[in-house]
């Protein structure tokens, strides 16, 4: 029997942007299984300070059967000029089953790069 899910991504809070000082320029990928919910591409990257947060609020919605696994996952990253070196990029992967009610409720997502960027990703799991 299969059963379908919306996940909802709800924001984006920076507690460290990357940059220090000044703002940092973010982009980011935040998907369900293979399904991007919610991207902001690096060639246009949004300008974010320590502390500040990005509301989102895009939403995807998948079919499940009883055996599959549910994925939530993206990654986060602060555009770096060639100057700085490569970009600061932060990541998390999540998995929900039956095993775990398909992680239907409202969850957070830290996500740490150790040494620089920190964000958190909010996101949703409901039955559709």
């Amino acid at each position: 029997m299969s059963q379908k899910f919306k996940v909802t991504m709800s924001k984006i809070l920076v507690n460290d942007n990357g940059d220090n000082p000044g703002k940092s320029e973010l982009y980011w990928s935040l998907m369900v299984d293979d399904q991007i919910i919610d991207a902001l591409d690096a060639a246009t990257p949004r300008k974010v300070g320590d502390g500040e947060t990005i509301l989102l609020g895009n939403s995807a919605t998948v079919t499940k059967g009883d055996n599959a696994a549910l994925v939530v996952l993206g990654n986060v990253s602060d555009s770096d000029s060639f100057l700085k070196g490569a970009d600061d990029t932060a990541s998390f992967r999540t998995s929900y089953t039956r095993a775990n009610d398909w992680g239907v409720g409202s969850h957070t997502a830290r996500l740490s790069d150790g040494k620089h960027l920190d964000v958190q990703v909010y996101y949703s799991i409901a039955r559709a």
